[in-house]
């Protein structure tokens, strides 16, 4: 969608973006960026806050100084929300029928948590059903760690950043408590 997006855009700002794919955990970032975007709950992908915080300190890396980084991401203060401790299958995303008659379903069922460490354990099963009738499916396990607000400001700040801005949606409301998303406006300094 990245892509797409930016060949929509004149030529010279074509020029000026950089769009990359690439495992943020064991890939070295490249340098000299103006922003990095850790946008749409991404590090829900990431299994520990190690590896979270690690996002953070490869995007200072990667910035010049005076860069931005943008950390839009759902937070979770506290123990593990009860929600994502209860036992049984549900249905999971993603979910539904796509303009061409695929149809996917996915269901999550928790399978271990750490409650206080806000770690949590899924097994995912995903079944897709081509338009043509064929089936695929997949079955595995992920990990996640619902980040807080107090984590990602500290990896922030340990990392050379200054936070400008915090918002509790994409609208621009200033974030507060009852909030259901953090996201992080910084600059490197």
């Amino acid at each position: 969608r990245a892509r797409a997006k930016v060949s929509d855009l004149p030529s010279a700002v074509q020029q000026r973006i950089m769009v990359s794919e690439a495992d943020v955990t064991a890939t070295d970032w490249p340098q000299g960026f103006d922003l990095v975007i850790l946008g749409g709950n991404c590090f829900y992908e990431l299994a520990r806050p190690q590896e979270q915080e690690g996002c953070i300190a490869s995007a200072a890396a990667s910035l010049r100084l005076g860069g931005y980084v943008y950390v839009d991401n759902n937070h979770m203060e506290g123990d593990l929300d009860e929600s994502w401790r209860e036992p049984g299958e549900s249905q999971g995303f993603p979910t539904g029928t796509c303009v061409d008659g695929t149809r996917i379903e996915t269901t999550s069922e928790t399978i271990w948590y750490d409650a206080p460490q806000r770690l949590v354990r899924f097994r995912r099963r995903t079944r897709v059903t081509l338009p043509d009738g064929s089936v695929v499916e997949r079955e595995y396990v992920q990990q996640k760690h619902p980040p807080s607000t107090g984590e990602v400001r500290g990896w922030l700040e340990a990392h050379g950043f200054e936070i400008e801005r915090l918002y509790g949606d994409r609208a621009g409301t200033p974030y507060t408590e009852s909030s259901k998303r953090a996201i992080f406006w910084a600059r490197r300094i």
